[in-house]
């Protein structure tokens, strides 16, 4: 899957799947006065990759198609430091808040993809 905008992701959220908080059914995620706040929150990292001052930042490209620059895999330092920098920008949109969506959940699957990698290597595969 592409990249997706702002509008794809919140809209995405939409959909026809029952959502309850607080034993009350939530007709509508985004519009709820705290789930909302939640969706608006996660919509940052989509925000950011839209914004054309850090569309460079926030968006990678790999035979021709882009996706959010927290699945790079890092490769080098300076993929690491890129991560920091977006991790960093994204931290400071959210009001100090870390998104937690991309930034943590791409770690494990990382350090899963690096273990995986020393098996095989050491398995001939």
């Amino acid at each position: 899957m592409g990249l997706r905008t702002t509008k794809e992701f919140l809209d995405g959220l939409r959909d026809d799947r029952e959502v309850y908080y607080r034993g009350e059914r939530v007709p509508d995620v985004t519009e709820h006065p705290e789930l909302g706040v939640a969706a608006r929150h996660a919509a940052i990292d989509f925000e950011m990759g839209e914004d054309p001052e850090i569309r460079d930042l926030a968006v990678a490209e790999e035979d021709g198609e882009e996706y959010s620059a927290y699945y790079r895999v890092p490769r080098s330092t300076d993929h690491l430091a890129a991560r920091s920098r977006l991790i960093e920008e994204a931290t400071a949109r959210g009001a100090t808040l870390v998104i937690l969506i991309k930034e943590i959940g791409t770690d494990p699957l990382f350090s899963l993809m690096r273990v995986l990698a020393r098996a095989d290597h050491q398995t001939g595969r």
